[in-house]
């Protein structure tokens, strides 16, 4: 693929359209949404198979706080931990016992797929993306300290995935290389969305926290000046921008009228 980021991006965004939609995506809806890509039909099955079955989002509670622990007693406690966070999503335990399913190869014949994968043949990636599904959950147990949904953080992985395995199409590596090539495109598309999840959610708390000095200011100055404070005095107040409050003002407006509605 030409573009492999906006390969991943597309994936991403059909991916949610397949889920909104209740998985009614079809192989003709592909073309169109990749029509710039020039997918062949292996990889336009590749991704089809991949929109069938993606591990399913659903919001992880918050653990409580616990008292901080050795490292060697929190890496005894992953293992039980990340089961602890993905044993009550009813999606991710159909995931799974669709994975059991899936046929266990021998080391010779994973060889056997990398080889024919990199001569050129795409015929394999299905084979061997199926042997790695596995792979990529155990993988996505290094972030599991993240305060990030483990199973977006897997169909992240899967996306890496699949990318790396047709990135891999025609490479010329060895077959030996394959398994870390293909570790490397997980870890990239895992911890590039972990990133932007972080970067979201502190932009997130710095608006709240904004919006809330906005709101205190508003209310002090209320009571220091007798009258509804002005932008320029809340500006002189909080050392925000006119545009900053403004914007902040305007929301609040917007949600007390629709809250009316």
């Amino acid at each position: 693929m030409n573009n492999q980021a906006n390969f991943m991006e597309t994936l991403r965004s059909v991916a949610q359209i397949a889920k909104v939609s209740g998985g009614t995506i079809q192989r003709e809806d592909i073309k169109t949404y990749f029509k710039d890509m020039n997918l062949t039909e292996e990889q336009e099955e590749l991704v089809y198979q991949y929109l069938l079955n993606p591990p399913e989002e659903e919001e992880i509670p918050e653990e409580e706080p616990q008292q901080e622990e050795t490292d060697e007693a929190t890496e005894e406690t992953t293992e039980e931990t990340v089961s602890d966070k993905l044993s009550d999503s009813v999606f991710f335990q159909m995931y799974m016992e669709d994975l059991a399913e899936l046929p266990v190869l021998s080391e010779e014949e994973e060889t056997a797929l990398y080889e024919k994968l990199l001569a050129g043949d795409l015929s394999v990636a299905a084979a061997i993306s199926d042997q790695w599904l596995k792979k990529v959950i155990e993988q996505a147990k290094q972030y599991i300290s993240r305060n990030v949904n483990m199973e977006d953080v897997i169909q992240e992985g899967n996306i890496g995935l699949l990318c790396g395995i047709n990135s891999l199409a025609g490479a010329s590596i060895s077959a030996s290389e394959v398994p870390d090539a293909l570790r490397a495109s997980i870890k990239e598309s895992m911890e590039a969305y972990i990133d932007e999840s972080m970067i979201e959610e502190d932009l997130e708390h710095t608006v709240v926290a904004k919006s809330n000095l906005v709101y205190e200011a508003r209310k002090a100055l209320a009571e220091e000046l007798g009258h509804v404070p002005t932008t320029a005095e809340l500006c002189n107040y909080t050392n925000m921008s006119a545009e900053e409050i403004e914007d902040i003002l305007s929301l609040a407006e917007e949600k007390k009228e629709t809250a009316k509605n």
